[in-house]
């Protein structure tokens, strides 16, 4: 077999993270998860709409409100008295930490969303907009956990197939039973669409797992990224969508 290039092994690490995403999208199908899912990117759709932005920042907008919704609806549904007994700070203390911890990686993202030309004001504004909506207080918590890796895969089912096939399209991965004459033109803009996703949640990935120390440094300059994706993806995936 073959030795693959580190590009062909950076492509494959990336089709197996998102595939993971897929099946425990499928396997963790749920009534609730579905409406919510769907009712959530109805508001997404009609609060990106209310805006005059053009096809092309479409996605991105759309990528980084998810993730500025995940990071303000992910906190503790009921946090446990005890926790706190042990602690040298008060309840109240705790949740203005969380509270600034919020607004801190609201502002980072606003950076990171700038750099790609959204409007950071509009990325702000349009995020509680859409947090205060009342249906957030209908479902459980647990389907905010690592919203922008699940929505992307409940709205994209199967979305580590496409983004295998814009792999053999920009002739990263080969494959001799690849039919790319009977590609349709709505799979090539869905993967299309998929693949500049993919880019923007491994960059989120990237800020994600940063300590909040190095966070300016490391999610939105150049250095290492400990995690199962490596640097190494974010910045060939980051070329990739550039190009």
């Amino acid at each position: 077999m073959a030795k693959l290039k580190k590009e062909q092994n950076v492509a494959l690490d990336i089709i197996d993270f998102i595939h993971f995403f897929d099946v425990y999208n499928l396997v963790s199908l749920s009534d609730d998860k579905n409406e919510f899912y769907d009712l959530l990117l109805d508001l997404i759709d009609t609060e990106i709409k209310s805006h005059t932005i053009n096809i092309d920042s479409y996605h991105i907008l759309k990528h980084y409100l998810i993730c500025g919704i995940e990071i303000v609806l992910n906190k503790f549904e009921h946090p446990d008295p005890d926790s706190y007994e042990n602690c040298s700070i008060s309840k109240e203390t705790a949740d203005k930490v969380h509270e600034h911890d919020i607004h801190f990686s609201l502002a980072l993202l606003s950076i990171m969303a700038e750099q790609k030309g959204i409007d950071k004001n509009i990325l702000i504004e349009s995020v509680s907009n859409i947090v205060s909506n009342k249906i957030f207080k209908k479902y459980p918590l647990h389907l905010y956990y690592r919203l922008a890796n699940q929505l992307l895969c409940h709205e994209y089912i199967g979305a580590s197939f496409y983004i295998y096939k814009k792999f053999l399209d920009l002739e990263i991965l080969t494959s001799s039973k690849y039919p790319e004459s009977k590609i349709t033109s709505e799979d090539h803009n869905k993967s299309n669409d998929i693949f500049t996703r993919v880019c923007l949640l491994i960059e989120f990935e990237l800020y994600r797992r940063s300590s909040r120390k190095k966070i300016i440094k490391e999610a939105l300059y150049t250095t290492n990224f400990i995690g199962p994706l490596s640097y190494q993806a974010f910045s060939f995936l980051k070329l990739l969508a550039l190009s």
